[in-house]
């Protein structure tokens, strides 16, 4: 009986004792599993993270030098390397242009409008002929007339030489507001003595007709023709173009 009461004696005081350090395995079991998954992953991971920055380290220095290196030489040494345009020796040239016809006047002193200049052209790049290439069919007419009848055909795809002709409609007018004489002009934005005096009187017309280049333009008054700068315009000291000058006021351009 004293061995049969000892035995729950000794389970009892063995529930109520403290653990003994000795028997922390287990925990210590557990936390050595819930601390390897943390101190192991980053040395674990570590290999993969190899490939993640090489897929992108590789493509993002790749893609940012080719862009940026290589394709940009290309166009300018492609660009500078164009074989220029030659003009096909089979190709007809054109024949000269007729001689021009001299302005004629009214009995007012109106210039007699339309009137072509053939194998002339407005403005500083001006070019009297040029090469063209036909977009679409088109018809040549005898004359610049639409009623004109057809002469030629043109298909398209076709090389052509063109000669340009200036058709004046109509012109420019120009009010004369005071006497004066029109003895300078302008060359170059230096004012020099004109070749030829003009004396213009308060009220009179000025017809003017075509533009040159660097300002200048033809005009004609009293039956003559005449070019110079644009006496009839005022610069602002902002640069804007007024159509007024103290001698004279623009009412209309030419066509």
């Amino acid at each position: 009986m004293r061995w049969l009461l000892l035995v729950p004696l000794l389970v009892a005081c063995d529930r109520i004792r403290p653990p003994a350090t000795a028997e922390r395995p287990v925990d210590t079991v557990g936390t050595v599993v819930a601390v390897v998954p943390d101190t192991a992953t980053p040395i674990v991971a570590a290999p993969p993270v190899a490939p993640d920055s090489t897929a992108v380290a590789a493509p993002d220095s790749t893609v940012a030098a080719v862009p940026d290196n290589a394709p940009a030489p290309t166009p300018d040494s492609t660009a500078v390397s164009r074989a220029p345009f030659v003009i096909p020796a089979s190709l007809s040239k054109l024949s000269p242009a007729p001689d021009g016809e001299a302005m004629e006047f009214d009995d007012e002193d109106f210039p007699v409008l339309p009137h072509v200049n053939y194998g002339d052209c407005e403005g500083e790049n001006c070019s009297a002929s040029l090469v063209a290439y036909s977009c679409r069919p088109a018809a040549l007419r005898a004359t610049a007339s639409g009623e004109a009848p057809i002469v030629a055909r043109v298909p398209q795809g076709e090389l052509l030489r063109v000669r340009r002709d200036l058709h004046l409609q109509s012109a420019g007018i120009v009010v004369v507001k005071q006497d004066f004489v029109l003895d300078w002009d302008e060359v170059r934005n230096q004012v020099v003595p004109r070749a030829d005096t003009v004396h213009l009187a308060e009220g009179d017309t000025v017809f003017v007709l075509r533009y040159l280049d660097q300002g200048r333009w033809t005009w004609a008054y009293q039956r003559r023709l005449h070019d110079s700068g644009e006496f009839w315009t005022t610069i602002t000291r902002s640069g804007a173009k007024l159509g007024e000058s103290e001698y004279a006021v623009r009412r209309s351009h030419p066509m």
